[in-house]
């Protein structure tokens, strides 16, 4: 009876504990979803990349499962998306449902882990806190592979844990595959399972022989996973793309010679990412006189952004020192646009933590009370390391640094229950330097240097997000009152110019319109977009011969836009070229999605009334 009363208490201890985490993570997941079903952004804001995967999602479910081009984004995640739409039926809201019960496996997981290695008051804390940070449940309700990545990120943790001791051959192979599954989710989570694997082979003293079978092993069953990638996109492009082909623009971004550490869009691209990847590829192709691959255009853009390390190595040391400072600060960094008109409509969001200022302190002196048991906590750390490196090599973003969030909280569990403990102990010494080190924390991390010294402040960038966000909430007059001011600042900026036409253009004023995209077009010629939006003015002001010269220049920068071909073939319909409009018209047809079947319908008839 002695024996089996603690054994009953701990299990009742662990079902109450769990039972509060997964009640509270629902409740409050469905008072989220209650507001965003109300919101104007719902299901998707507009040129979002929830907007983009939802689309590749629908091109899956209508047949085009291979896609025509290699890929550019992580591509696992619109498979699952497509998966969810054959079964439910296309419906964003199921989709992000499903990703609240993930989000609340991931409270659930959490608790686990952290019980691990620490007591379950501070297992019971690390659950919670998970179950309520404000920024787990946004991404929740994203059509973005974040919320599955945490997932999947610390089922690779909790299976480490549990199997260190006994990692054989077989167990890291399926541990590898299921790393390659992480990995075309997100990328990050294989450079911690390589190090994870290797570390603990060595400190279980693996002869080296078995070191080297074993991590072989591991990495066969992620080369597995990751080689159907590569084998797609040579399939579909005939060029050798490892993953997703915007590396090499990522890295640019992260290290052109305007970098800052987080993401800052550089003048010469599009804000929305579909936007980037179209830049990219035409800047690239111009400048090296042909149209280039995928993995052509990724290695251009890395090239240049060593180009700029090598001129500047010591701004560049300083900007990898600011990005580590950026990673592990408490202040998180959302350039989604949805982020702050949720904040602003979703009530429960307003008062849900969206940063770690609060703990930032306790996760502090849970690393540093952490480290006289490193090799209990090593798997941990390793985490936190490797995942911070991996988001370096590019930029910081919450998106990116989110999926660390997890580990912070374990820690700040860990140190504040540490510090519960020494006052209990009264152990003065340890309480006062504890104290000291709170102290020193918040207001360290409220102070105006702290901040300025991570992110400079940047009024134009400021007007310019506030615009975005104004202009996806359908408030385009106020949206132009905000954008008039970056204006001022940066009057030739070509994000900005480019805004002012499409606002412009929702406002009816056509002229204003076209005055700004003409100036773009001044700025930067190979500015497609706006050599199509100025075609598509003047096809509605009847001006089709000045319309075929815009279609022609948009289509010969960029010949996968597929409503060029569309307005093009409206354009020669308009001055009676009936051949070139068909022409451009069954061009047109074979460049749609699968998704695109209204188009399609639109097209058809349009082809029917010109062989009549």
């Amino acid at each position: 009876m002695i024996t089996s009363k603690p054994a009953f208490y701990n299990k009742y201890k662990d079902l109450i504990y769990l039972s509060i985490i997964i009640l509270t993570a629902i409740i409050i997941r469905l008072l989220y979803m209650q507001d965003y079903l109300t919101t104007s952004i719902f299901p998707f804001a507009l040129n979002s990349d929830s907007q983009e995967f939802f689309r590749w999602a629908k091109d899956i479910v209508y047949g085009d499962f291979l896609n025509h081009k290699a890929f550019m984004k992580w591509p696992l995640y619109p498979y699952i998306l497509a998966g969810i739409f054959k079964i439910s039926g296309i419906k964003l809201s199921v989709v992000y449902y499903l990703q609240f019960i993930i989000g609340v496996l991931s409270s659930v997981l959490v608790y686990f882990i952290s019980k691990e290695f620490f007591n379950k008051e501070a297992s019971f804390l690390a659950g919670l806190l998970t179950a309520t940070y404000g920024l787990f449940i946004f991404f929740e309700s994203l059509a973005v592979y974040t919320t599955i990545s945490i997932l999947l990120n610390l089922i690779i943790l909790f299976i480490f844990i549990k199997t260190k001791d006994d990692l054989n051959g077989l167990k890291l192979f399926w541990i590898g595959v299921l790393s390659g599954i992480a990995t075309i989710l997100q990328g990050n989570i294989i450079i911690f399972a390589s190090c994870a694997c290797l570390w603990l082979l060595i400190i279980n003293k693996n002869k080296l022989h078995i070191i080297i079978f074993r991590f072989i092993s591991f990495i066969i069953g992620a080369l597995f996973i990751i080689s159907l990638t590569v084998i797609h996109n040579y399939l579909v492009e005939k060029d050798f793309v490892l993953i997703q082909g915007n590396a090499g623009i990522n890295f640019y971004i992260g290290n052109n010679h305007n970098a800052n550490g987080i993401f800052y869009c550089p003048d010469e691209f599009s804000a929305s990412q579909e936007g980037i990847f179209r830049n990219a590829r035409i800047i690239a192709s111009y400048n090296v006189g042909r149209q280039l691959k995928t993995s052509e255009v990724s290695f251009y853009w890395f090239k240049r952004g060593i180009v700029s390390i090598c001129r500047e190595p010591f701004r560049h040391l300083l900007l990898i020192i600011k990005k580590l400072g950026l990673v592990f600060s408490p202040y998180e960094y959302t350039n989604e646009v949805e982020f702050y008109i949720l904040r602003e409509n979703v009530d429960i969001l307003k008062y849900l933590p969206s940063n770690l200022i609060f703990i930032f302190p306790f996760i502090i002196t849970g690393v540093l009370f952490g480290i006289k048991n490193f090799k209990k906590l090593a798997l941990l750390y390793i985490f936190l390391v490797s995942i911070a490196i991996s988001i370096t090599i590019f930029f910081i973003t919450s998106r990116y640094r989110i999926i660390i969030t997890p580990i912070f909280i374990i820690f700040a569990s860990y140190g504040l229950t540490n510090w519960i403990y020494v006052i209990k102990k009264k152990k003065y010494f340890i309480v006062f330097t504890c104290l000291l080190l709170l102290a020193y924390g918040l207001l360290f991390c409220d102070s105006s240097w702290y901040k300025k010294s991570l992110i400079q402040s940047d009024d134009f960038e400021s007007y310019m997000f506030i615009a975005s966000r104004l202009y996806n909430d359908g408030q385009y007059y106020n949206a132009f009152i905000e954008l008039r001011k970056a204006l001022m600042i940066r009057p030739d900026n070509q994000r900005a110019l480019f805004l002012a036409g499409e606002l412009s253009f929702y406002l009816r004023n056509l002229k204003e319109a076209n005055k700004y995209w003409l100036r773009l077009i001044e700025i930067n010629p190979l500015a497609s977009e706006a050599y199509y939006s100025l075609g598509f003015i003047y096809n509605e002001q009847f001006r089709f011969k000045d319309a075929v010269v815009m279609f022609q220049k948009t289509l010969s920068l960029d010949p996968e836009n597929k409503l060029a071909y569309y307005q093009l073939g409206l354009a020669y319909k308009g001055l009676d070229k009936k051949e070139e409009a068909k022409n451009v018209f069954t061009i047109g047809l074979t460049k749609l999605n699968a998704s695109d079947r209204l188009k399609q319908e639109i097209i058809k008839k349009e082809l029917e009334l010109l062989r009549k």
